[in-house]
């Protein structure tokens, strides 16, 4: 693998310079001082040979000035963007070239002393010579150059940027690594480790510290493509790998962990466990500071690793892999991810109990059902139905909460909306029929709390409207497409309304929903994160009178 130079140890680049300036002194002593110095007696009438002719005692004084120039220039600049980006002295004291300019100054400093001490030497004016017409031209003429590069390296998508290259580096040599063996192989192992804990902590302090968006949202999208990254080679890496170290468990991700060999060490999810922390944070963030776009790219970013995951779980890991893990198991990865699914709802729901709004949550949600629907596309019924159970729960819990804020049934709705429009898309696929009923009935009872068997003073209060108008938006499709026996279920729970209201007051908000579902267009008249397609707009519009009939019928509502 070839070495890039900004990848060389500190000692390195300094013998590298040294090099460099000794292989300079030497061609200029052997090779141009003679030519040089009979054309300028030539052409310009310059002897350069002439001792006289140059005052070198103020040399060494030039030096330290531009020394103290660069260095001043370099402090300044990490003074001045230190109080936005935190840990900004370990990049540059990890950037090579910028090192190189200053090793390039401090032996020219101490080349300049050297040649004030061979006068006697006979060569010793040529190295007078070329420290004044060679190195310090050169170091001159680097001076505006360096410092548009160190000013250039203060900007925040260039330290983003050299940050995760860092990431990157070691995600590489975790693949290559398992062809270690004995104490070089668990050296590397902690050692990568430490650099791929200590850069993820690097981004996170830049996002909590920078207020502009763009930066951070550049921060949130680079923790979702390492996660899959990481996710894509992991794999291929040792399962040693997996092992914490003691720079992992000194990790503040991982300190507080009660118990990490259970949580981190026979799961084999260091890195996600550490990533998903970093975004949680990150969404927590976003949130509190009103940040709606945001905090949506956080669950964007979990909601493609999860679809990237499914999509490719019929891989194979390379045959190349040496000393590698065992090969992903999907379900379980699927439910790892589940489990930060609602994680982040959770903050979600607290975020809409504490301002009164639910945009982070309904965007949430979205992102939920954008999930669900890459389950649909893959037939992975199993993780679907755990979906489905947890969009029931916590349906459920917004239905109770939104009893005492009612602005929080808005929520339940969006649960319901998106639960409709899987079981839509499985009928399409002609998923089995037992499956569907299963799933429908999940839908039916999101909102099916004690309050319609008596135990609230006003039954009627217990009825989410906007639920009932997307099940009878699905009764409608189900209807239009044939499937007689989904519609008897959806009719046969509603029929619970029926006797929780009585006949005259059933018929009361019966009628409501029969007129909402003919009236509601397909686009709203707002504009959401989402669109503006409206969650209660039928397309089968054109059945309402055959459903109307035969709720009557079934209900006992002709008259």
């Amino acid at each position: 693998m070839r070495l890039k130079l900004s990848q060389l140890p500190l000692w390195t680049t300094l013998l590298a310079v040294l090099t460099v300036l000794i292989v300079i002194d030497r061609l200029f002593a052997a090779f141009i001082f003679v030519p040089l110095a009979e054309w300028t007696q030539g052409a310009i009438a310059l002897d350069v040979t002439d001792p006289q002719l140059f005052d070198f005692d103020a040399l060494s004084g030039i030096w330290m000035a531009l020394i103290a120039l660069a260095l001043g220039t370099l402090l300044l600049v990490i003074s001045i963007a230190s109080q936005s980006i935190p840990r900004l002295i370990d990049l540059y004291l990890g950037n090579r070239l910028s090192l190189l300019y200053i090793w390039f100054l401090v032996l020219g400093t101490a080349h300049s002393l050297l040649v004030m001490q061979t006068a006697s030497v006979p060569a010793g004016h040529s190295i007078k010579v070329c420290n004044l017409l060679v190195l310090l031209p050169l170091g001159l003429l680097m001076v505006f150059p360096y410092t548009c590069h160190v000013l250039k390296q203060s900007k925040p998508d260039h330290i983003i940027n050299q940050i995760y290259q860092q990431i990157q580096g070691a995600f590489g040599e975790l693949v290559t690594i398992g062809r270690q063996s004995g104490n070089d192989h668990q050296r590397s192992i902690a050692r990568l480790q430490g650099t791929i804990l200590e850069s993820f902590n690097q981004l996170d302090d830049v996002l909590s510290y920078i207020t502009f968006k763009g930066p951070r949202a550049e921060i949130i999208s680079l923790l979702g493509q390492a996660l899959r990254e990481y996710i894509r080679i992991k794999p291929m890496i040792p399962a040693s790998f997996f092992q914490m170290t003691p720079a992992a468990r000194a990790d503040i991700s991982f300190m507080t962990i009660a118990d990490p060999n259970t949580t981190v060490v026979q799961t084999q999810t260091l890195i996600e466990q550490k990533i998903m922390r970093l975004l949680r944070n990150a969404y927590a963030q976003t949130i509190a500071s009103s940040d709606y776009d945001l905090a949506s790219l956080c669950m964007k970013e979990l909601q493609e690793t999860c679809r990237v995951i499914i999509q490719n779980a019929t891989l194979e890991p390379p045959s190349s892999a040496i000393s590698a893990s065992a090969p992903m198991n999907t379900a379980a990865t699927l439910d790892f991810f589940l489990v930060w699914f609602n994680t982040f709802l959770r903050v979600a729901i607290k975020d809409a109990e504490k301002v009164c709004d639910i945009r982070n949550l309904f965007n949430l949600l979205f992102y939920y059902g954008q999930l669900a629907d890459c389950l649909v596309a893959t037939q992975r019924m199993d993780t679907l139905r755990t979906v489905f159970r947890y969009l029931r729960i916590y349906g459920e819990e917004l239905y109770n909460k939104s009893r005492r804020d009612r602005f929080l049934e808005f929520a339940v709705d969006v649960v319901a909306a998106e639960m409709s429009k899987v079981l839509r898309q499985i009928h399409v696929d002609c998923w089995p029929i037992p499956v569907q009923i299963e799933l429908l009935k999940v839908l039916m009872s999101v909102d099916r709390q004690h309050g319609l068997r008596g135990s609230d003073e006003d039954p009627q209060a217990a009825i989410s409207l906007g639920v009932r108008l997307i099940q009878m938006g699905l009764a409608l499709y189900y209807l239009d497409h044939g499937f007689d026996e989904a519609v008897a279920l959806i009719l046969e729970d509603l029929k619970q309304d029926y006797t929780a209201l009585g006949r005259e007051r059933y018929r009361k908000v019966f009628e409501v929903i029969m007129f909402r579902l003919r009236v509601t267009n397909r686009e709203f008249w707002e504009d959401t994160d989402r669109g503006n397609e409206s969650l209660y707009f039928a397309p089968q519009k054109h059945r309402l009178d055959d459903l109307r009939q035969r709720i009557e019928e079934q209900f006992g509502l002709i008259t």
